[in-house]
């Protein structure tokens, strides 16, 4: 630019000025005043970038720990459903196994389900193993089916005052109250043993009752809910017999499938064999 001259450089800027500076100066205030104004800018900026970054990393720690509560609140329900259905199964399976050690009883004594499921609520009352109660309570049906010397010598009887023939609690209660009557502990514990075999000291907290201890011990069995009838017994043992079926089809599924799968398994193994020969005979032609 001709006849111009140059002013001192400020603030990194260069100003070029032609006659009266002034207008220059007004220019390079204004270039000082927007270059401030850029900083600040710039340094809101960095601020506001700061706030937007904290903000997003506060949104992403909260949206972790939603996640996180969520997470375990499906843990939990999960947990709680598996809990839910391994009570329900243990019921049933106590349920069926009540059903089915009635149906024993009924196999060994006779009787009907109510009668034999209050015999077992009073047994289990005194927890009185039911292995125990099965073969004690057999060698007792021995007796009372040959009518044996053990039960004469008690003066029991089969039949009533009328001429029938009594119920097996019947028999039962008979038997502890004759067994009550004994002075001598020998005597009691050697006539237990001829009526209820080795095993008569396990049934000792009921042969105690009498037969009057024995009825009020069964009425609270049915108080409590423990006896099955007929129709809970018959439940019981259909439970038992379908579960047994179900694990059978299992079975029957997994035969299936092996049917399918060994033959595949044979010619594995028959390569792995044939391998095996091979790296032997191979170290052995090349000591």
């Amino acid at each position: 630019f001709p006849s111009h001259d140059r002013i001192p450089i400020k603030n990194n800027v260069l100003v070029v000025f032609d006659g009266d500076p002034s207008g220059y100066l007004a220019a390079v205030q204004q270039m000082l005043s927007a270059t401030n104004n850029l900083n600040n800018a710039m340094n809101n900026g960095a601020a506001s970038t700061n706030q937007a970054t904290t903000a997003t990393d506060n949104y992403k720690k909260a949206l972790k720990e939603l996640k996180d509560d969520m997470q375990n609140v499906i843990g939990k329900a999960s947990q709680l459903g598996k809990d839910a259905l391994a009570a329900v199964s243990h019921m049933a399976d106590s349920f069926a196994q009540q059903g089915i050690q009635v149906r024993k009883l009924q196999m060994v004594l006779g009787g009907t389900s109510q009668e034999m499921g209050r015999l077992l609520g009073v047994a289990q009352q005194f927890k009185i193993p039911f292995d125990a109660l099965i073969v004690s309570f057999g060698t007792f049906a021995q007796q009372a089916q040959s009518n044996t010397k053990a039960f004469k010598n008690l003066g029991l009887s089969l039949r009533d005052e009328h001429g029938n023939l009594k119920t097996t609690t019947q028999l039962l209660g008979d038997a502890f109250d004759r067994l009550d009557q004994l002075t001598s502990g020998t005597s009691k514990a050697a006539a237990a043993r001829e009526l209820f075999g080795r095993r008569f000291k396990e049934l000792e907290p009921i042969i105690n009752l009498g037969s009057e201890g024995m009825r009020k011990a069964a009425d609270n069995a049915q108080k409590l809910g423990i006896v099955l009838d007929e129709k809970g017994v018959k439940a019981a043992v259909s439970y038992t017999i379908q579960q047994q079926q179900m694990n059978l089809a299992f079975k029957g599924l997994q035969f299936t499938i092996m049917e399918n799968v060994v033959p595949a398994l044979t010619r594995i193994i028959k390569l792995v064999e044939d391998f095996i020969i091979g790296i032997r005979k191979f170290i052995t032609d090349h000591p």
